[in-house]
């Protein structure tokens, strides 16, 4: 009789502990073609501005880049729109640590090639609401 509610208890512990995880986000380039990322305008802007502070040393704001910039656009989906919506919002470079910034062009250029990329694949796919791009969660 007694262990009725030790499980009643259990089974709504575990069941609040589950919902505290965040929905995983979907992958925006889930039926995409692949896209590699070199050579490109968002390769030899990473390479210039992003991998002094994004590289296996540094890991500013726990982001390596060094490795995923030689990869495909489609690798790694979800550290790339959070880099679209970092570039796409002059978030990056950090203006206050005297690092070197990209000019207009180059933000403009970058954020064209990703918006181009990502904004296809949502349309691609029927799903008509750009929010996905705009709003970063958690990387992967």
């Amino acid at each position: 009789m007694k262990k009725y509610p030790i499980i009643a208890i259990s089974l709504v512990s575990c069941l609040t502990f589950i919902g505290c995880f965040p929905t995983p986000r979907p992958n925006p380039l889930a039926n995409a073609p692949t896209y590699p990322i070199k050579p490109s305008v968002l390769y030899d802007t990473v390479q210039s501005y992003c991998l002094d502070c994004h590289n296996a040393d540094k890991m500013k704001g726990n982001l390596d880049l060094t490795r995923i910039v030689e990869g495909n656009l489609n690798d790694h989906p979800r550290i790339w729109q959070d880099v679209f919506h970092s570039l796409k919002h002059k978030d990056m470079p950090p203006m206050d640590e005297g690092v070197k910034l990209p000019d207009e062009q180059t933000y403009q250029a970058v954020n064209f090639w990703l918006a181009q990329r990502f904004e296809q694949n949502v349309q691609n796919s029927g799903n008509t609401d750009n929010q996905q791009l705009d709003n970063p969660i958690e990387s992967e």
